[in-house]
């Protein structure tokens, strides 16, 4: 039980640290004005001029913070269960509802396509950890009948 528990806390710290860097990432790569933090209108501002790749850069850090989340959570939890990946997922996804409600400005197809984002990748993340454990099987070569 405490290895799932640390294998989410572990997996959580690593995921919302690639979506951070990956915003911040964004914003060298689409040149988003310096705003201060504090005010909803420059973030509004901000949010309501980027560029529909920005939208999907982030939704793409979203993918991969999931995918290796649920990874990691899979990975050091001992590979058997999926909760442990599914539980980062629905907390990133929890993170991600927070942030639609708290920044002024999310265009519709955004919201909608994060919602399909977290919990899917997380549990992908899971099986490439559960399929790379099981053995490989030897093919089935049928007896030839005795005389």
């Amino acid at each position: 039980m405490v290895k799932r528990i640390l294998s989410v806390v572990l997996a959580l710290i690593v995921a919302f640290g690639l979506i951070t860097g990956f915003e911040y990432l964004g914003g060298f790569l689409f040149q988003h004005p310096a705003i201060d933090i504090k005010n909803p209108t420059t973030i509004s501002d901000m949010m309501a001029s980027m560029p529909i790749a920005a939208f999907l850069w982030i939704l793409l850090g979203y993918a991969v913070s999931s995918f290796i989340g649920g990874i990691i959570a899979s990975f050091i939890s001992g590979r058997t269960k999926v909760q442990p990946s599914l539980i980062v997922g629905a907390v990133l996804m929890a993170g991600g509802f927070m942030t639609i409600i708290t920044i002024p400005y999310h265009p519709l197809w955004f919201i909608i396509a994060s919602i399909f984002v977290y919990v899917p990748f997380s549990a992908l993340g899971y099986l490439l950890v559960r399929q790379k454990d099981k053995p490989k099987e030897e093919p089935h070569m049928p007896s030839l009948p005795s005389k």
